[in-house]
């Protein structure tokens, strides 16, 4: 497969923030979607949209959700088609649950109008790891400003770890980003930072299930008391991470590239916490669908400058 088939780039206009609008866990669903019951999320988005006016807009997983989703994909292509406005979506664990596998999803993202969704290479884990370059023309040449790396964080997974009798035993528990995915992330920002002219671009991650690092993050921030120069928003539920660390967060600081990592997965944690120079956000949930909390509905708004530099915000709808 060749780097552009799952490159993409985008021009951003000089002076202006380049805006990215995230929706998360939006999980529309046959059956429960029937007599107007996924109004409430379709609203939401619709109001986001308008609001954030995005350049672009991310989903960071769960799209829909249960057994049947069939009809409940076909009804979100067409829904993000409709606002004439580049898409881009990783896979979460459970939008491919049911009887819309990988093949099918991909399949229904890549003949969608606007949506950006690449399957990526055919040797890396998963289904939907691809990059978006925000480039801006200088003259005769252009930069990149800033990569966005998409990848897909799979579902469940085996994991051997060392039980409270010294015991390694197996447990299943939420996957991780793959070794050879680090090593295409890596990869991809050698060459990226190749064709900037010597120059790493700032880049960000969007996944759906949290990094480990997540956990030590909000543990970090509580012991400061909430500190609000480190982090903002809130989290009401357990981590849903892997439990071992992979390197992938070491291969994040050891390049020093990205600087944000956002995932969704878990709909009541909405925290964003600056830790070791990366900072790591869960996305607000969008919409009521399967559990969420009331008050914490709505997305994540992501600018870039001219320079690369990003700021992040909650955007909430009532």
């Amino acid at each position: 497969m060749r780097e552009e088939d799952y490159v993409i780039k985008f021009y951003k206009e000089r002076g202006r923030d380049f805006v990215i609008l995230n929706l998360t866990d939006v999980q529309f669903n046959d059956l429960f979607d029937l007599f107007g019951k996924r109004n409430l999320t379709e609203n939401t988005i619709k109001r986001l949209v308008e609001e954030v006016k995005p350049d672009l807009i991310t989903l960071t997983g769960d799209q829909v959700w249960g057994l049947r989703t069939k009809r409940s994909l076909r009804y979100l292509c067409k829904l993000m088609d409709g606002f004439n406005i580049p898409w881009a979506p990783v896979l979460g664990n459970h939008d491919c649950s049911g009887k819309a596998d990988k093949e099918y999803t991909a399949a229904h993202y890549i003949r969608s109008e606007n949506c950006l969704f690449r399957k990526g290479p055919k040797n890396l884990f998963g289904c939907g790891n691809y990059c978006i370059n925000i480039c801006l023309a200088e003259g005769g040449n252009e930069r990149i400003v800033h990569s966005l790396f998409f990848m897909d964080t799979g579902g469940r997974s085996e994991y051997l770890v060392r039980g409270e009798a010294g015991v390694k035993e197996k447990i299943v528990r939420y996957d991780n980003v793959k070794y050879n995915q680090i090593n295409w992330y890596k990869n991809m920002l050698g060459e990226f930072r190749r064709v900037n002219g010597g120059k790493m671009p700032p880049s960000s991650v969007f996944i759906h299930i949290p990094i480990i690092q997540y956990s030590a993050a909000y543990d970090l921030w509580r012991t400061s008391g909430f500190d609000p120069s480190m982090g903002f928003g809130e989290n009401n539920e357990n981590i849903s991470c892997p439990p071992v660390d992979n390197g992938f967060f070491a291969m994040i600081k050891a390049l020093g590239s990205t600087k944000n990592v956002i995932c969704g997965h878990d709909h009541t944690n909405c925290a964003s916490i600056l830790y070791e120079g990366v900072r790591l956000t869960f996305a607000l949930k969008t919409g009521d669908r399967c559990y969420w909390k009331e008050g914490l509905s709505g997305g994540t708004k992501i600018t870039v400058d001219d320079e690369g530099k990003t700021s992040i915000e909650h955007i909430f709808v009532d």
